[in-house]
């Protein structure tokens, strides 16, 4: 079902036309579409970033990608809480889930935390399937992580707004970057698995 919506995101000026029939309902939908796309980890987030940024700037872009995370992780922490690790294994490896023991020290969780969030190339929106086993408060969990989004959420709305613009050498600059950095982050994630 979610296919035909991303085949539309995936193409910046069909989307901003699609979100034009909306009108200041626009912005709700890219809102929920990215919380949607964190509490269903199989979905494309840049996707949607690009769009954010292509469709609304790169400051409503980044806020309504932000918005969206916090919402859609939020979500995720409540139905984690509810559902207990039953839920958790469905999005989760279990490789992940063994080495989430090695979180259990609780000064080194809200780091350990904040770096898989800010790296980018990590697969953020399954883990949060995990960190919400944590016993760490929701609200310092939806903090960390949100925050640790910032640097990965701003080049993708960057590229989608310089595309959005024209301009394709900052455009081709701030995915490449990303896409360079998600590379490093996937390897470094994969080695600290082993």
């Amino acid at each position: 079902w979610a296919r035909p919506l991303l085949e539309l995101a995936a193409q910046p000026e069909a989307f901003r036309l699609w979100l034009g029939q909306f009108g200041p309902l626009a912005y709700l939908i890219v809102l929920l579409l990215v919380a949607l796309k964190v509490v269903l980890p199989m979905l494309p987030g840049k996707i949607f970033e690009i769009a954010a940024g292509y469709c609304f700037g790169f400051v409503p872009g980044v806020l309504l990608v932000l918005g969206g995370t916090a919402l859609g992780t939020a979500v995720v922490l409540l139905l984690v809480k509810c559902f207990g690790v039953k839920l958790a294994r469905r999005f989760v490896t279990d490789a992940q889930m063994k080495n989430f023991a090695l979180w259990k020290n609780q000064s080194r969780f809200s780091w350990l935390c904040f770096l898989i969030y800010v790296i980018p190339g990590t697969p953020k929106d399954a883990l949060t399937y995990l960190i919400a086993l944590s016993p760490i408060k929701p609200a310092r969990l939806l903090l960390i992580t949100t925050f640790a989004r910032i640097p990965t959420v701003t080049a993708g709305v960057l590229g989608g707004d310089a595309l959005g613009s024209r301009n394709y050498w900052l455009a081709a600059l701030a995915l490449g970057g990303t896409l360079l950095l998600s590379g490093l982050g996937i390897l470094w994630y994969r080695k600290r698995l082993k």
